[in-house]
């Protein structure tokens, strides 16, 4: 059975490897993208089915990921 994955977004690179070092000893794989824009082109290509995101970024916000 494959590890669950997940997909973090956030533009602060410190937030996504923190919440990377909080999973991955519980056995998640974190795919990380950096604003929603890149978060839609991961989610296009592969529909994940946990995504933790910040509502305030650059370029696409959060809640527009999730619309």
């Amino acid at each position: 059975m494959d590890a669950p994955r997940i997909l973090v977004v956030d533009d602060v690179p410190i937030i996504r490897l923190a919440l990377r070092r909080i999973l991955e000893p519980e056995g998640y794989v974190c795919i990380e993208a950096s604003d929603g824009d890149d978060a839609l082109a991961i989610l296009d290509q592969d529909p994940l089915p946990l995504v933790l995101c910040d509502i305030h970024m650059p370029r696409c916000s959060g809640l527009m990921v999730v619309e």
